[in-house]
């Protein structure tokens, strides 16, 4: 980009100043030069996108990461200082009665860029039996719901504008005696039973 001098402000309505900002090529459109994509400041909102899905999914395999099905977003970055905001909300419940004992659900994001994968917004690796994940909830009874929700500001290292970068919610089912599920509580035959979504967005913010 030019730089920018004095004798290239000019005189717009009454009151009002604008500056044309040119660029070696001759536009004087805002971009951020050369990918074309239009410029913003940081902190502001460039796109959302989001994954729902409203029926319940009950977790196949114990003790093991599993993907969400439909709780996949895939998001073209449109600058390369952008970060991401991942929000998410899950009801997690389980066929556990009240006084059997107590089992866990966990949740985490996988990240998807150039063909390379890894967990982000995990904790760190204390050894033992501890699974990183991002968040998790204890179960005690099969008419509740335990919700799972939180928010994750993630600083991909972006590399061109042309590829996509996916993220996808994995669930990790503690044990095999019972069942685990998202999208509601798992019985379903009292009047305080309930459906709930499994949602993930996704905000592009410029950096």
């Amino acid at each position: 980009m030019a730089d920018v001098t004095i004798g290239q402000l000019n005189q717009g309505t009454p009151d009002k100043n604008s500056a044309v900002i040119p660029y070696s090529d001759g536009t004087t459109t805002l971009r951020t030069a050369p990918s074309g994509i239009v410029a913003a400041s940081p902190g502001c909102l460039l796109q959302v996108k989001q994954a729902i899905r409203t029926s319940v999914y009950s977790l196949i395999n114990g003790n093991t990461w599993e993907d969400v099905p439909n709780i996949t977003v895939t998001i073209t970055p449109r600058t390369l200082s952008s970060k991401f905001l991942l929000s998410w909300t899950a009801g997690a419940s389980t066929s556990l009665r009240w006084g059997q004992g107590t089992v866990g659900l966990l949740l985490k994001f996988v990240r998807t860029m150039n063909n390379v994968s890894e967990d982000v917004g995990v904790g760190d690796s204390r050894g033992g039996d501890v699974k990183r994940c991002t968040a998790g909830c204890l179960m005690v009874d099969w008419d509740y719901i335990a919700n799972i929700s939180g928010v994750y500001l993630d600083s991909p290292t972006i590399s061109n504008l042309t590829t996509p970068i996916t993220y996808k919610m994995q669930a990790f089912k503690d044990g095999t005696t019972y069942d685990q599920m998202l999208g509601g509580s798992y019985r379903t035959s009292y009047v305080g039973d309930a459906s709930c979504p499994t949602i993930l967005t996704i905000q592009e913010i410029a950096g």
